[in-house]
């Protein structure tokens, strides 16, 4: 075998593990992305307060650091004080210091 031979079958078996790894890196560097963004956003300033609307409803999402009693309420308070009717609502632990409240609501 000469050189050229051996070098263009480096060369094809490089190519060929790259094909083969992509995927995997891809994975991970997309699972890195995720933890990312979650991790940026638990840095930013709490409270965050996304809403969509569609047609007559609204889906209020709410991420809020865990405080004391009595914010639930106080959230649904403002709610029906903008002459909002709940439909549903649910409140669940976001890790050991945030909350993650939706809530469904019509005009």
């Amino acid at each position: 075998m000469d050189k050229a031979s051996i070098l263009e079958g480096a060369i094809n078996l490089i190519r060929q593990l790259r094909e083969k790894a992509a995927p995997a890196v891809l994975k991970k560097a997309r699972n890195y992305e995720h933890q990312s963004s979650i991790d940026m956003m638990m840095k930013s300033s709490l409270p965050q307060v996304e809403v969509r609307s569609l047609e007559e409803e609204m889906l209020i999402t709410i991420y809020c650091k865990k405080q004391q009693k009595g914010n639930i309420d106080k959230i649904l308070s403002v709610i029906h004080k903008l002459h909002l009717t709940i439909k549903s609502c649910n409140f669940m632990p976001f890790g050991s210091t945030t909350m993650h409240i939706t809530v469904i609501a019509q005009v």
